[in-house]
This record gives C-alpha cells, sequence and structure tokens, in this order.
C-alpha cells in the first residue's frame, strides 16, 4: 500500500501544480450514487450507495465549441447491500459491504457552450478500500478504466453536471442465484456536480 500511496500523491501534486498554473482551472464537487454492473445500465446491486466526490479541472478550448477538460478527483464509491440470497449462491442474508476510495482522472472532452455535452475517458486508481462480505473478495485491480458521459448547464462561472460513468474493468465476481451465472463486476456511478470556473 505504500508504494500505491506515494504514486498517487506525486500524481496528484503534479497534475495539480500544472492545473493551477494555467488559467481557464477551476474547482467543482458533488454526490455519487454507486453501483455494480455487469458492464450494462441494468444495476447488479445498489443501495445505500452515496458517496462524495471533489477536484479540480482544466479547460482547454479546442475550437469555440469544443473544450478538452481533464479533471482530478477524490471519488468515493462502492456498494451497501443485504439481502436474502437473491443475488448470491447462498442461502439467508448475505451482506454485501464495499467502501472504495479512487482518484479519478477523467479525460473528458466538453461540446457547447452554456448547455453542453461531456464525453471521455476515464481511469481510477483504487487509493483505499474497506470491505465485509459474506463470500466475496476485491480483485487485486488497482487501476479501474472506464467511460464518462453526461449533460452540464452553465451560469456564468457556475456549472452544474449530471452525469454516468460505466467502467470496464472486472473488480469482483460472484455466483448469481437469480440469473443462474457467475456475474462479473464493474463499477458504475450517477454523479452530480456543482463546480466554479476561474
Amino acid at each position: 500500500m505504500n508504494y500505491k500511496r506515494t504514486i498517487t500523491l506525486l500524481l496528484t501534486i503534479t497534475l495539480t501544480t500544472i492545473t493551477f498554473s494555467q488559467k481557464g482551472f477551476g474547482i467543482f464537487g458533488g454526490i455519487n450514487y454507486s453501483y455494480f454492473t455487469e458492464g450494462t445500465l441494468d444495476a447488479v446491486v445498489s443501495k445505500n450507495s452515496f458517496g462524495g466526490q471533489f477536484g479540480v479541472f482544466y479547460e482547454l478550448e479546442i475550437s469555440e465549441k469544443i473544450k478538452f477538460r481533464p479533471k482530478i478527483a477524490y471519488s468515493q464509491q462502492g456498494v451497501n447491500f443485504e439481502n436474502e440470497g437473491e443475488f448470491f449462491g447462498k442461502e439467508g442474508n448475505q451482506v454485501l459491504d464495499f467502501r472504495l476510495t479512487y482518484l479519478n482522472i477523467p479525460l473528458d472532452f466538453k461540446f457547447g457552450n452554456k448547455t453542453y455535452l461531456i464525453a471521455g475517458p476515464e481511469i481510477g486508481f483504487l487509493i483505499n478500500h474497506k470491505e465485509q462480505t459474506s463470500n466475496l473478495s476485491l480483485d487485486d485491480k488497482l487501476i479501474d478504466f472506464g467511460i464518462n458521459l453526461g449533460i452540464g448547464v452553465k451560469f456564468s462561472k457556475i456549472f452544474m453536471e449530471l452525469g454516468i460513468y460505466q467502467g470496464v474493468t472486472n473488480i469482483t465476481k460472484f455466483e448469481s442465484k437469480q440469473y443462474d451465472k457467475i456475474a462479473k463486476v464493474k463499477n458504475g456511478h450517477l454523479q452530480l456536480t456543482l463546480g466554479y470556473i476561474f
């Protein structure tokens, strides 16, 4: 864990320094509603899964209506779920409790001005996790890859965005009693953010 935290700290300091040394930077914060998926919009499990996020970004103008906007975001993700064997291969109450903390780096493109669309890849570095499950364990995946899509509205220097993230990296798997198969689980979350551009 020490080397991982060292790399994360160095990456944070480097990217933050670059960001704040340029014009067109900003800050943002908001909430996540996280879930585990098999790679589609269908949530495998999602309950009591709210977390926070905050960070900084830099906005580089490519054309009048297209901007490149990389971010650095501290993000609380994971799920907290309990049922009576609906998803799992064992009988009785089953607990799925993953608390995941990521340092995410979305590499988004912004299309439009006052009202705009967002799309781009994202890489996430797992910096902390706590798990308490009945029969599951987190795979040794320290890096998460995925895609962002969203929509935003800008009011002068303030903006509000609603987005969705779909991971493509398997982070765990379990036997799904409901669907009679092995479910390969990926990260997913909805995010509502409020930000300010300087």
